[in-house]
């Protein structure tokens, strides 16, 4: 199947100013962004009743904003074989102590996923 001519795009945000869409060709199904930590787990979940029983192949994380990425640890905790990318900058400032302060607890598992996954 031609990914290009036959992706859908679908909203998967839980609130206004949230981001998360699902690019899905029906074979392969791309996250790009994972919008907040507190909206983490209903993003998840948007997901996976979109997809029903298929996988999540990739999560795309497109920068390193807090408001971007932070629902990655629910959304791979739900779909543990989806393969995060992200840019090498993203994975560097994650890797910082800095950044490592400003998130919760809950989402220090993203931090170590996003630094083992890169690409």
């Amino acid at each position: 199947m031609d990914f290009i001519n036959n992706v859908k795009i679908n909203d998967m945000r839980v609130v206004p100013g949230d981001s998360g869409f699902l690019l899905d060709d029906g074979e392969t199904s791309i996250l790009y962004d994972t919008g907040f930590a507190f909206t983490g787990e209903a993003l998840a979940k948007n997901v996976k009743d979109y997809l029903q029983n298929r996988k999540l192949d990739y999560i795309f994380l497109t920068h390193s904003h807090y408001d971007h990425v932070l629902g990655s640890a629910y959304v791979k905790k739900n779909f543990p074989e989806a393969k995060i990318v992200a840019g090498e900058y993203a994975a560097k400032i994650f890797g910082k102590a800095s950044a490592k302060a400003v998130m919760k607890l809950n989402t220090s598992i993203m931090i170590d996923l996003i630094q083992k996954e890169v690409m």
